[in-house]
């Protein structure tokens, strides 16, 4: 997907969707950092969202996570998705952060718990050289009759009864489909898509629906995806000279070990496990 943004002066870039098993985590850089706590308390305080504070769905995080740091207050210790502790070997990587102490900044050993600002290593979704993505989670439930697993299908839209959405509309095998719901229905596609199918089935700003020409279903004036809610990170390449390689010298063997989509390149015998990108702020 291309968009392009007005703080980037127009520009396009390309947003990387997950479509598969697993979502985003299949995808992504295996950072594990959850959002700041204030800003959930924001969604209940600001929004109207009852339910959604930090301190309410902070137990559906821990009961997700199996962290390396082991069950406490904020972390699950057993859970389906295998979170190891930060670390790197890289002498660089600790270089930097004593540099960071040393000009009287914060150092966070997890940068998951309360800080709210500080440098260190994050933790990592990723055991054994190998990718954790949510799909981890499909072990435990793939028996229940209440799931049907559906791959190959693309969501369009919601479908609604009244002032209550009811289900979805989906693409499949060259077929228009629905799903219905008697409970709730839980939009989980990211902030771009999440977004975008709320566009979509007509729920969003009056004025942006009538440009496009989409029906009203209800008019949310301020809107579904804005600069608050979609960040981007700003990554700071760094060149370096050392003795070690980070990666194979021959990029045919690197290729073929990063070829499997659930092996990671990152991880405790992947390729580029000394990074010290693994720093974060």
């Amino acid at each position: 997907m291309r968009c392009s943004e007005s703080g980037r002066n127009g520009r396009l870039w390309v947003l990387i969707a997950g479509r598969t098993i697993g979502g985003g985590s299949a995808i992504n850089g295996m950072m594990y950092l959850r959002g700041q706590p204030g800003d959930f308390d924001r969604w209940r305080d600001e929004a109207g969202c009852t339910g959604w504070s930090f301190a309410d769905v902070l137990p559906f995080f821990k009961r997700a996570e199996g962290s390396e740091r082991g069950g406490g207050p904020w972390h699950g210790g057993a859970e389906p998705i295998r979170i190891p502790r930060g670390r790197s070997h890289f002498p660089i990587a600790d270089a930097f952060l004593r540099t960071v102490a040393e000009a009287g900044l914060p150092l966070v050993d997890d940068l998951n718990a309360d800080a709210l600002e500080g440098f260190g290593f994050y933790d990592g979704a990723v055991l054994n050289g190998r990718r954790m993505t949510a799909g981890a989670h499909l072990r435990y439930a793939a028996d229940r009759r209440a799931l049907d697993l559906l791959t190959g299908a693309r969501v369009i839209g919601l479908t609604a009864l009244g002032d209550r959405i009811d289900g979805v509309r989906y693409l499949c095998g060259g077929r228009t489909l629905e799903a219905k719901a008697t409970g709730e229905v839980i939009l989980a596609a990211g902030c771009v898509h999440t977004a975008q199918l709320l566009l979509l089935s007509g729920i969003g700003p009056t004025p942006m629906l009538q440009a496009l020409g989409v029906p009203i279903l209800a008019s949310w004036p301020t809107g579904v995806a804005s600069a608050r809610t979609c960040r981007t990170k700003s990554p700071i390449p760094c060149a370096m000279r050392s003795k070690r390689r980070s990666r194979p010298s021959n990029t045919d063997a690197w290729c073929r070990r990063c070829r499997r989509g659930r092996r990671s390149c990152w991880g405790a015998r992947g390729c580029s496990q000394d990074c010290p990108v693994r720093l974060a702020a």
